[in-house]
């Protein structure tokens, strides 16, 4: 009987199975082809296993992207964006890694997500650093800054406290590369303290090396070598390559600028090993760089042209302007040294463009404002928060006298209350002027060349814009001028950054005295100087230039030796209202011209509307 109602009920079953078939093998196939968020992990862990080929880590990355997008899984698309622009980071094609970055910030903020949105911006400033876009780069270190601060205020644990430290030292070096060393030192001192607090010993090696170069960059190189030899021991006992190799190639700069060729070739072969067996192409390039300054040293510029072309290639593959322009800076004196005056002067003309391009003078004067405005905003949140503190001891003291009954303890309790809070408001009242007078003290120095004590570039620019403006309400014209100090570079290679410094600084002080009381001279970058001659016509104009020579001529100097004697070139253009870029520009072909008349030469340009 039981077979019988099987027999009958096996059409139904069967059509059943005929209809839910393909039901069951869509849901099948969905589920195998949609791997969980545990899979997508481990795709991104992949992605960011940097001993895989570039080829596979990127694939893993996309297919990690895809597969968020097909989940609907908003996080997990914005990481595989910024896995993506990290093996783009990694192999140094730039462009394509900053607009990923870009995306994945905007996907991590939609998640709500702000530890990652951060991350993104701070990795989208390391690629416009590498660009040279160093005004972009310190708007948006600035930017992330901000969002670091707020982080570690909301939640105050080691890895958002070190964040901010990594900030601080990418601010470091846009201002070491700007050439304001005093704000970049504070920067770098900032961020040691808080590694330090934290015991992260690889970002106080790191820091070792950049304040070894901001001694290099004063000609102080056997300070430097102290720095690069910890930050070299740091990196061996933490197992870091790269670490170690920077510091290698540090170290072997200092010591050719010391005279130490034999110590410095040894050095870069083991850095060449460390790049070579990492992939490291920008650590190669450095390695070139210094190879070329020790052939040149040890009197062999033929063989150091071909490994500064060699560095030149790469750092246009690496789209490493900085780099490019520094190069073809080496390889102008060097080719001046062969009496190829020609090659030396199409590299100088490289270096000088490239260099404008990097950083224009209005630009140099931003990026230290951005900092100083930081510092600002900074100053005014103490200062509030000093106020509200200040609001609130009188609070409590209110409170404290309403709640009292006896005539003697209110009497008692309001005296009390008034005397702590006069000495409240003293220390208040104390430490905002201590606050005031730090943020003038530091607006000074943002405007003063460090070395030379003349304004600097930033300073010089403003000074030129309100120059421009008085001469266009009173219709008088004025002079404007670049003058640079002739064979400076031979100087420092031949005698050393010291002695170039002290030379800089002679220079300086010969022009200053020269000058009338209302001209104004400052340090425009280098060995170049920034003149602003007011009110004068072009026979003025010669006779201040005559005065500057004379002065240079007569200035106390260190020994040189070899009967050198110390010229100036300058080139002048006579000024009446106008634009100060064109001026600029005009003041610099000039200069050109006088350099290529020879040495101790003006160039006078007369007034032309712009």
């Amino acid at each position: 009987m039981a077979i019988v109602i099987c027999l009958k009920k096996l059409p139904w079953v069967l059509l059943a199975m005929v209809f839910l078939a393909p039901v069951w093998g869509r849901a099948k196939a969905s589920s195998d082809a949609s791997p969980g968020p545990g899979a997508v992990q481990q795709l991104l862990e992949r992605a960011g296993n940097r001993k895989l080929a570039t080829s596979e880590r990127r694939a893993a990355a996309a297919k990690a992207l895809a597969e968020a997008r097909a989940r609907g899984d908003l996080h997990s698309e914005a990481e595989a964006e910024y896995a993506l622009a990290q093996v783009e980071w990694d192999t140094e094609d730039l462009g394509p890694a900053l607009e990923q970055c870009r995306i994945a910030r905007r996907l991590f903020q939609r998640a709500g997500d702000d530890e990652g949105a951060l991350k993104a911006l701070r990795r989208s400033g390391d690629i416009l650093y590498r660009f040279g876009d160093y005004k972009d780069a310190m708007e948006t270190y600035v930017k992330a800054l901000h969002e670091a601060e707020a982080l570690a205020a909301r939640v105050p644990d080691r890895q958002h406290r070190l964040n901010l430290a990594h900030i601080h030292v990418t601010m470091g070096n846009v201002l070491r590369r700007t050439g304001d060393r005093d704000q970049a030192l504070a920067e770098y001192q900032t961020a040691l303290r808080i590694y330090r607090a934290e015991q992260y010993k690889l970002g106080c090696a790191g820091l070792q090396l950049n304040m070894g170069n901001l001694l290099a960059d004063q000609g102080r190189h056997k300070e430097a070598l102290s720095l690069y030899k910890d930050a070299e021991r740091a990196g061996v006992q933490l197992g870091n390559t790269q670490l170690v190799a920077i510091a290698l190639t540090s170290m072997a700069s200092s010591n050719v600028q010391l005279g130490r060729l034999s110590t410095a070739r040894t050095l870069l072969r083991r850095s060449f090993a460390l790049c070579s067996e990492s992939g490291n192409t920008r650590g190669t390039m450095h390695n070139e760089v210094v190879m070329g300054d020790l052939l040149a040293a040890g009197g062999r510029p033929k063989a150091a042209l071909r490994r500064y072309e060699t560095a030149l290639k790469m750092a246009e593959t690496l789209h490493d302007q900085a780099k490019a322009a520094e190069i073809h800076g080496l390889m102008a004196g060097v080719f001046h040294t062969l009496g190829e005056n020609a090659q030396a002067y199409e590299h100088l003309v490289m270096q000088r463009e490239l260099s404008r391009k990097i950083l224009d003078a209005e630009e140099a004067a931003r990026i230290s404002g951005l900092r100083t405005a930081y510092a600002a905003q900074r100053r005014e949140a103490q200062i509030a928060l000093l106020q509200q503190r200040e609001a609130s001891e009188r609070a409590r003291s209110w409170l404290l006298g309403l709640g009292l009954g006896s005539v003697v303890i209110v009497l008692l309790i309001i005296i009390t209350g008034l005397l702590l809070r006069a000495r409240g408001h003293r220390l208040i009242l104390r430490q905002k002027r201590e606050l005031e007078q730090a943020y003038v003290r530091m607006e000074e120095l943002s405007r003063t060349d460090a070395l030379t004590g003349l304004p600097n570039r930033r300073d010089a620019v403003l000074r030129l814009t309100a120059e421009i403006a008085r001469s266009q309400r009173s219709g008088e014209t004025f002079g404007l001028g670049i003058t640079d100090i002739d064979g400076f570079k031979q100087v420092n290679d031949r005698l050393g950054h010291q002695t170039g410094d002290r030379v800089l600084t002679a220079v300086a002080k010969a022009l200053r005295t020269c000058l009338r009381e209302p001209d104004y001279v400052a340090r425009w970058g280098g060995d170049e100087f920034l003149l602003i001659i007011s009110t004068v016509d072009a026979d003025g104009l010669q006779t201040a230039s005559e005065r500057m020579h004379a002065a240079v001529a007569e200035a106390e100097l260190p020994p040189l030796g070899d009967g050198c004697r110390l010229t100036i070139s300058c080139g002048f253009v006579l000024c009446s209202g106008g634009d100060a870029d064109a001026w600029l520009q005009r003041a610099d072909e000039a200069l050109y011209r006088a350099k290529k008349k020879g040495r101790n030469v003006s160039e006078i340009v007369p007034c032309k509307p712009v």
